[in-house]
């Protein structure tokens, strides 16, 4: 599907703030130079019908939001080779065949096969 504009509201974040200060400075960017960078990667979420569960960007997401954005850019991977979106009441997450939770450093070699460019997004995250 590639890059789509989607509402803030509509993004479940992968996890919650974790870091104050990089929110803090990541909406100060925001406010004064608007979205810059790379899109949030994420997938249709599999009963919130019109929702999508974000695989990055939890601090970018947060910060949007405080900084008063409506929309956002995200990257809506393609998944396959058994990869699912599992929904508990502890949060969603991105699952392998197996059924054990994707750690946010092996998203990229599980998202290669299927989106060479998800997994791209996933490399950069890890770089950061």
């Amino acid at each position: 599907m590639g890059v789509v504009m989607v509402r803030i509201d509509s993004i479940i974040p992968p996890h919650e703030v974790r870091d104050d200060g990089k929110l803090a400075a990541l909406r100060e960017s925001i406010e004064e130079n608007g979205w810059q960078g790379r899109p949030l990667l994420g997938v249709p979420h599999p009963s919130a019908v019109g929702a999508f569960l974000a695989l990055t960007g939890s601090h970018r997401t947060a910060a949007a939001q405080a900084a008063g954005l409506e929309e956002v850019p995200l990257y809506v991977a393609q998944l396959g080779g058994g990869l699912h979106v599992h929904e508990s009441i502890h949060g969603d997450s991105l699952r392998n065949e197996r059924d054990n939770p994707i750690e946010q450093e092996d998203l990229a070699n599980y998202l290669r096969p299927w989106d060479p460019g998800a997994a791209a997004l996933a490399e950069a995250e890890d770089a950061v």
